[in-house]
């Protein structure tokens, strides 16, 4: 399969700074930056594997516009493939313990 091209929405870097200073506040530094290592490196596999993860079935019109999740736990990415662009847009990058719906409008937006 050809290489995709990996897109880290604004939304995404948002979530994964937020992950990072919870992390370093309720742990240490070097954890977060091993979680933020671990997320990147999955995120990474898109590149030739676009379709990994499951469709998102936690809501019928997010999963109408194609969106999917990947989880590294306890954290979820949620993105979308673009195969006529050759592209993977990485949404959001969310704690797997939180309500899904609440995110609707955030990825709606993002989309």
């Amino acid at each position: 399969m050809k290489s995709y091209k990996v897109e880290v929405t604004q939304s995404a870097i948002d979530d994964m700074n937020d992950i990072v200073s919870y992390i370093t506040h309720e742990r240490n530094k070097t954890t977060a930056l091993k979680v933020k290592d671990d997320i990147y490196q999955r995120i990474r596999l898109f590149q030739n594997t676009p379709d990994i993860g499951t469709t998102y079935k936690f809501d019928e019109a997010l999963m109408k516009l194609g969106f999917r999740t990947f989880a590294v736990k306890p954290y979820i990415i949620i993105h979308r493939v673009s195969h006529n662009e050759k592209t993977v847009f990485i949404n959001r990058i969310i704690d797997g313990r939180r309500d899904f719906a609440s995110l609707y409008e955030f990825l709606a937006a993002d989309s």
